[in-house]
């Protein structure tokens, strides 16, 4: 049997001998599979991350009364006498890659007509909390939001610009 092989290769390629055809031929499977790794890798890792934004809802508001509270002012209002706004959506994640992905320093950025911008930190509405039974609601705030490959995820998210 390795006398039909040794002539077959020395027939294709007369110059080789049956064992540099070997080494050849290992080294050339070797280069195409370590490719094809490269190619799949490659190929798991792109894809797109999709977003849609929806339900953004703001509310603006006057210095703090005297209970503390943040006084709410109509929209007319707002630019001779808002101290604060608060805002609140929905952002629906899609992560279309075939690998897990991360978002990471998340921030809502406010940008003025003049230019100049304001950046809030976000809160995530689903997290809320009361330590104590009379106190208000706490939210964790969204430094970090990991996706699992191929899958939607629907955040609720809150914030504020002084």
């Amino acid at each position: 049997m390795s006398q039909v092989v040794a002539t077959v290769v020395r027939d294709v390629s007369p110059g080789l001998s049956g064992a540099e055809a070997a080494v050849y031929g290992a080294i050339i499977a070797g280069v195409f599979t370590l490719l094809g790794v490269v190619v799949e890798r490659v190929l798991r890792s792109t894809g797109f991350l999709r977003f849609e934004v929806s339900e953004w809802e703001t509310r603006f508001t006057a210095a703090r009364n005297d209970w503390g509270e943040f006084e709410e002012i109509s929209p007319d209002e707002a630019a001779a006498s808002a101290v604060r706004v608060e805002f609140t959506f929905a952002v629906d994640l899609f992560n279309g890659k075939v690998v897990p992905t991360g978002l990471r320093d998340i921030k809502v950025e406010l940008v003025r007509k003049e230019g100049e911008s304001l950046t809030s930190r976000t809160e995530d509405r689903q997290s809320g909390r009361r330590e104590h039974p009379h106190q208000a609601i706490r939210y964790s705030r969204v430094d970090v939001i990991n996706l699992a490959p191929r899958q939607f995820l629907r955040m609720e998210l809150q914030g504020e610009f002084d």
